[in-house]
C-alpha cells in the first residue's frame, strides 16, 4: 500500500487557506481537495503492511509534545519550472524538522523505505500542468508573502495510506499516535 506519515491542520485554518488558493484564479492549478489537505512528514509510498505495523508500534512507544506550526505566506517549488505550490511553515518548522528526523530513523529501523529527499515542511494546496503564467504567480506570491494564515496546536501524528479507488485518491488512517499535553 501507499503510505505516509503526515500532521493535519485544523479545520478552521484548513477552510481559510483553501478559500485563498481557491479564489486565486491561477492559470494551470488543480487545486488539492481540502479533505486530502495535510503535513508530509515522511513519504514511504509502496510498503508492506507488516513493515507498516512495525513502524507503528514503535511511533506508539515514543513520547511526542504537542507544539504550535503557523503559517505564512505561500511559495512554489522550483521558480524556475513550478510544479508544486504550497503554504510555508513558520513557526514550528524546527520541530516539525525534528519529528521528521525521528521518524526516518525509525523507518529505517522497521525496514520501511522512504523519500529521502531534504525535508521541506509545507503544506501542498495545488499542482501546476502545463505551462505557468510566472507574471501571474508572481503577483499571486507576493499579494501574500507577509500574511499569516494562522496557527494550530499539533496533537497527533497520522500514518495514512492512499488508495485509487473510483477514478481518484482515498487517504485513510491507518495509525494515529495522539501527543501528550
Amino acid at each position: 500500500m501507499r503510505a505516509f506519515a503526515s500532521i493535519e491542520p485544523d479545520e478552521e485554518l484548513l477552510s481559510k487557506i483553501y478559500a485563498l488558493v481557491n479564489s486565486s484564479r491561477l492559470d494551470g492549478i488543480r487545486i488539492v481537495e481540502k479533505d486530502k489537505l495535510h503535513l508530509t512528514l515522511l513519504f514511504m509510498g509502496n510498503t508492506q503492511r507488516g513493515n507498516l505495523e512495525s513502524l507503528s508500534k514503535m511511533i506508539e512507544s515514543e513520547h511526542f509534545s504537542k507544539f504550535d506550526i503557523c503559517f505564512r505566506g505561500f511559495d512554489v517549488f522550483t521558480h524556475s519550472d513550478p510544479r508544486v505550490l504550497f503554504a510555508k511553515v513558520g513557526e514550528g518548522a524546527t520541530v516539525l524538522g525534528e519529528l521528521h528526523g525521528r521518524l526516518a530513523s525509525m523507518a529505517s529501523e522497521c525496514g520501511v523505505a522512504f523519500d529521502r529527499k531534504q525535508f521541506a515542511p509545507h503544506l501542498t494546496v495545488g499542482r501546476f500542468a502545463g505551462k505557468v503564467e510566472m507574471a501571474e504567480l508572481k503577483v499571486f506570491l507576493d499579494s501574500f508573502e507577509d500574511t499569516e494564515f494562522g496557527c494550530f496546536t499539533c496533537r497527533a501524528i497520522k500514518l495514512k495510506k492512499s488508495e485509487f479507488l473510483e477514478g481518484k485518491s482515498v487517504y485513510s488512517d491507518v495509525y494515529v499516535k495522539d501527543f501528550d499535553s
